[in-house]
């Protein structure tokens, strides 16, 4: 029987599935670019140029994060969000904090360089130090493209960016094989991607911060502040714990082999995250329609993100060593470890987005400050007796205690129950047990390595995914029928 809210319940799913269906091709696109990219410089460059970067990248992720506010959920979940006065006022925050960072960085290049212990990355800091002021430039129009869930044009502007970043690092790798080229391709996408945000979606500043709209930004960001520190932290431990405990050269390592590992994560973080804050939004006075939106993000998310993992994982080091090269092969088992992490994230990217979008962005800082201890005190003892794979688990406990409390909270808001939340997981793992089963049937058939095992692997991972989607889809479009 249907109800009054049914069609409200109809248009928002029709809006986020055409918003995931843009998100996703976006996304999936500037990945593969990404990949691509990757897997041709990796044959030019050394780990060690690759971890120089991931050091470059440091500075840069932190400051961005001390002095950060999130202004795209501010304009997303604001009433008032697409009055002048708080589109201007997000701009000219924009602008000053990109002002103040690039000229901190510049001051701190020679101490940034002394910490990892090479003096003759000096320059690189100095370069590096352009991009906030190039990503504070960015039009906040865009975050009210995203606030109507029209993914179409944000899309491909940072589809574009990406793209004109990758041109360049390859050219210059090409023609001079140093971390250079992965700078460059850097600041470029940047540039790019906000040139891209004023064609799209301009707005007219007034150069004058409103009062009204800067009290209000301060209220929202006061409820999460310190929650972008905590998740920098945790993203930048393999820099701070492996760069400098044990080498750059292993720090590049690491991040290849991540990257290879984080697509589960990657795929929900970037394209399901950024959705369902807005979709949340939308529905958090009606909790029935919030649980079972949540719910069912959970049962998605699972059913696209553990094939994944368990493809990957059981590739073990076939994949960085047939993708990147015999170079980029971290060893000691670490790619299921890997694997294991990208689920957990995905799984944790479920939560997070609920949080902001019904305005309880305190719990999720609290989630990531349980993960940021956690990681922390693992990560010197392990990282400093096992190197990689040390820090591969240290990143699994904070997971795991992140998941402890964001899973309850998400019950309690959304009104959810254990045996609800266990009737969404039961679809993922019995998908998964049979994902299993086939992979050790291949095993024990023919045991295959290097390409021949990255082959069969991600035939069996994708067979598995599109069954998946297809049984997805026909569900959606039941419930949207």
């Amino acid at each position: 029987m249907s109800t009054s809210s049914d069609p409200v319940q109809r248009s928002v799913r029709s809006e986020v599935i055409g918003a995931f269906a843009w998100q996703g091709a976006g996304r999936i696109s500037e990945r593969f670019i990404r990949f691509g990219v990757n897997v041709v410089l990796a044959r030019l460059l050394s780990p060690d140029d690759f971890g120089t970067f991931a050091a470059i990248l440091l500075p840069l992720v932190a400051l961005d994060s001390i002095t950060h506010i999130a202004c795209g959920p501010f304009i997303i979940q604001s009433k008032h969000g697409r009055r002048s006065g708080h589109l201007t006022t997000v701009f000219l925050y924009g602008v000053l904090r990109g002002l103040v960072l690039s000229l901190a960085v510049l001051a701190l290049s020679p101490f940034l360089a002394s910490y990892f212990e090479r003096p003759e990355l000096t320059p690189f800091f100095m370069v590096a130090a352009i991009q906030p002021l190039l990503a504070g430039a960015f039009s906040p129009g865009i975050f009210l493209l995203e606030r109507d869930l029209n993914y179409a044009r944000v899309s491909m502007n940072r589809l574009l960016g990406t793209g004109l970043g990758a041109v360049v690092s390859l050219l210059l790798a090409w023609s001079d094989p140093t971390p250079w080229a992965l700078l460059a391709g850097q600041l470029v996408g940047v540039g790019m991607i906000t040139v891209g945000s004023w064609v799209l979606a301009p707005i007219r500043p007034s150069f004058k911060i409103d009062p009204a709209s800067w009290t209000e930004l301060k209220t929202f960001a006061r409820g999460a502040l310190g929650t972008a520190v905590l998740i920098m932290l945790v993203s930048q431990a393999p820099a701070v714990l492996l760069g400098r405990m044990d080498s750059l050269a292993a720090l590049g390592t690491f991040t290849l082999a991540y990257r290879l590992a984080e697509l589960p994560v990657y795929l929900t973080l970037t394209v399901v995250g950024a959705v369902l804050v807005p979709a949340y939004s939308r529905l958090q006075n009606d909790k029935g329609l919030l649980r079972s939106a949540w719910l069912q993000a959970w049962e998605l998310i699972g059913m696209f993100a553990l094939p994944i993992s368990i493809s990957i994982a059981w590739m073990g080091d076939s994949l960085p060593r047939v993708v990147w090269g015999e170079r980029f092969v971290p060893g000691s088992g670490i790619m299921p470890v890997l694997a294991l992490i990208g689920f957990l994230s995905a799984l944790l990217s479920v939560t997070g987005p609920l949080f902001w979008g019904v305005g309880r962005p305190g719990i999720d800082r609290s989630m990531q400050g349980i993960r940021l201890v956690l990681v922390y005190l693992f990560g010197v003892f392990l990282v400093a007796q096992y190197a990689e794979i040390g820090l591969a688990w240290s990143l699994v406990v904070g997971l795991a205690g992140a998941l402890a409390l964001a899973v309850p909270s998400a019950l309690g808001i959304t009104g959810g129950t254990l045996s609800l939340l266990a009737r969404s997981t039961v679809p993922m793992l019995v998908s998964g047990g049979l994902l299993m089963g086939c992979l050790y049937l291949i095993d024990q058939a023919s045991h295959p390595q290097d390409l021949a095992r990255v082959v069969w692997g991600g035939a069996i991972g994708l067979a598995s995914l599109l069954v998946v989607s297809s049984l997805t889809l026909g569900r959606l479009r039941g419930t949207l029928g």
